[in-house]
């Protein structure tokens, strides 16, 4: 994912719109369009977004897919982890027996 910022001046105002885009701008045969402003992406890419994205996502096995950091009671840096009730609304049993 290639993130990009906008950052065109529409009359003295600035749009700093956050764009997600699958490949990079080179690779397009035309200019993708701002989602905010409409106007064709310069290529400013949003590198504190990316570092921020890198520090703040978590692989574990909690869950099958990339994620916040303790967003889900599932994931392994949870503060609380999951509980009884979660435990049954997921396996349907016991937390016992799902040992």
């Amino acid at each position: 994912m290639y993130l990009y910022r906008c950052k065109r001046r529409i009359d003295g105002k600035q749009c700093d719109a956050r764009n997600a885009k699958r490949r990079p701008l080179r690779e397009y045969a035309r200019a993708p369009r701002c989602w905010s402003c409409g106007l064709p992406l310069l290529g400013y890419v949003d590198n504190w977004q990316r570092k921020n994205n890198r520090e703040t996502t978590c692989r574990c096995d909690g869950l099958p897919y990339p994620h916040r950091i303790g967003s889900d009671v599932w994931c392994a840096h949870h503060p609380i982890g999951p509980s009884e009730e979660d435990f049954l609304a997921r396996f349907g049993g016991s937390h016992a027996a799902a040992r």
